[in-house]
């Protein structure tokens, strides 16, 4: 831990099994997390992060090595509703920027209800064996979740996508999303990813492409439900180093500062690796 006085700037929980959940009352965290910027939850059995919602600096949470998790953001629906009631006076994520979540071996999804993410710029997500979609919203709540797409982007930021050793992976999300901001996606060992959701008309007036560093094969295994989506995406076929998106687990997370930490995750996300089997 580390902070001034009561409140918390940077915390690490790390190799606590016996911790199997940590829960706010009224999902409000108490004031001493409130200023917390910095989190580290690496080799715990937690069953899920719920309670990271809201923390309203909280700007890098990284994700590692926790066995149990299924589910990073799960609610049973007696709170969803009332976590539905929260925000919509403030964004669940209103400060995260970058979010780093690696070794999850029972991750299926990120979250059964929407979440949004109004600053996150870098997200990475790495050997995750049994993820199958990253965003997934039930089918009775998928038509209001696109409506609200439309005002209100999930992801208004995100500039940067790492997908890295997903093979049960098959859609980012169960419907279409606006990535108004995207500028690079770099996919390596996702070979059950075949769909890319993409709006039609994704860039607009905006004549930026999006880069997306992957292997040829899998490019042209993509399916195409609007087939003018290709355009606005320019692939590179190069070759990745898969050992540079490992965090050195040798270096305590208080070791860096907030400072280096983002950017070793800016490095992570703009390297291209080589892809040799």
């Amino acid at each position: 831990m580390n902070g001034s006085g009561s409140h918390l700037k940077y915390l690490s929980i790390s190799d606590v099994k016996k911790l199997a959940n940590i829960i706010w009352k009224n999902l409000s965290p108490p004031e001493c997390f409130h200023v917390l910027k910095w989190l580290y939850i690496i080799g715990c059995n937690l069953d899920n992060l719920a309670w990271v919602l809201h923390l309203p600096c909280l700007y890098y949470l990284h994700i590692e090595d926790c066995a149990e998790i299924e589910m990073l953001f799960y609610m049973e629906e007696e709170r969803e509703i009332q976590q539905q009631e929260v925000s919509e006076h403030r964004p669940t994520f209103p400060a995260l920027e970058f979010l780093k979540i690696t070794n999850l071996p029972k991750l299926v999804s990120i979250s059964n209800f929407a979440l949004d993410f109004p600053q996150l710029s870098s997200l990475a997500l790495c050997d995750c064996a049994e993820i199958k979609t990253l965003v997934y919203i039930e089918e009775e709540r998928e038509i209001q979740q696109q409506e609200v797409s439309e005002h209100c982007p999930t992801f208004p930021a995100l500039k940067d996508i790492l997908l890295i050793k997903l093979p049960k992976l098959v859609s980012i999300s169960n419907f279409a999303l606006d990535f108004p901001r995207l500028s690079q996606l770099i996919v390596y060992k996702c070979l059950n990813l075949k769909k890319l959701p993409f709006k039609s008309g994704i860039n607009n007036n905006n004549q930026r492409m999006i880069l997306i560093d992957c292997k040829r094969e899998w490019w042209e295994s993509l399916e195409w439900d609007d087939a003018t989506i290709p355009s606005h995406i320019l692939p590179r076929f190069r070759m990745i180093q898969c050992a540079t998106y490992n965090i050195e687990k040798s270096c305590h997370p208080f070791d860096r500062s907030l400072i280096s930490g983002v950017l070793h995750l800016q490095k992570l996300l703009r390297t291209t690796i080589s892809l040799r089997n």
